[in-house]
């Protein structure tokens, strides 16, 4: 006796559920390999590729201060006297310095008419006691210097244009620099090795077009292509998948 015609039909019915279920369970496994996670024990990292990089380097310039119109932000610390004013017939915002009652021009480090937009903070960035001020020179513009003092005179060590934040990636005690600037963000790491500073650039080590960083040590990085994210962390000068 042949087969009845109900029989072929579960069967293809069940072929068709067990064929459902494979195609859901490979689109998972493949998003899992896609995000770095832990199904697959799918891993991923990056080097990331230092070169010599520009400081910035500047010397602070002398100035009369009766040419100040105003003080607006003040930093006592070890170095001397930091602060914001403005010039009497110069618009913007400029940093200077009081260093033994010698008075400097240190940078201009804003534009416009509020002041409050500027930070000014002690750092130890890289181990060199500094002062670090956090500018803007125009809308969506943010600029950072670092300034310390040497055989009393101060000067710009560190001028990058991006927003700056500070951790120590490679946990050896000393705070490295993460920039980030733009939309998409593009984000660069700066370390000094062998006396030298060098950056790179982490959206080129990952072939992301948008890379943020957060204070925890995290990097979330546009997985090329595609919506998805996926997050890294420094190690040994690498970018590995958590």
């Amino acid at each position: 006796m042949g087969n009845h015609p109900g029989t072929y039909a579960k069967r293809f019915g069940l072929s068709v559920i067990w064929i459902a279920i494979i195609a859901v369970v490979s689109i998972f496994w493949m998003q899992q390999q896609e995000e770095g996670g832990e199904f697959g024990h799918v891993a991923f990292a990056a080097e990331l590729e230092f070169e010599a990089t520009d400081a910035g380097f500047r010397y602070g310039l002398p100035i009369d201060p009766s040419r100040i119109a105003r003080y607006y932000k003040n930093l006592s610390t070890e170095l001397g006297e930091f602060f914001i004013y403005m010039y009497k017939y110069k618009e913007g915002f400029y940093a200077g310095a009081d260093i033994g009652g010698q008075f400097y021009e240190l940078a201009k480090v804003g534009y416009g008419s509020n002041p409050e937009l500027i930070d000014m903070e002690e750092s130890m960035l890289f181990g060199i006691p500094s002062v670090r001020i956090r500018g803007y020179c125009a809308p969506s513009c943010p600029i950072a210097d670092y300034i310390t003092v040497e055989d009393g005179y101060p000067h710009i060590w560190l001028h990058v244009d991006a927003s700056v934040q500070e951790y120590d990636l490679n946990q050896d005690g000393t705070k490295d620099l993460i920039t980030t600037v733009g939309t998409p963000l593009e984000t660069s790491v700066y370390m000094f090795m062998e006396g030298i500073l060098m950056s790179a650039s982490v959206n080129e080590a990952l072939d992301s077009k948008s890379v943020s960083f957060f204070q925890d040590g995290r990097f979330i990085a546009y997985v090329p292509n595609s919506a998805l994210t996926r997050t890294y962390t420094f190690h040994e000068g690498q970018l590995v998948t958590k």
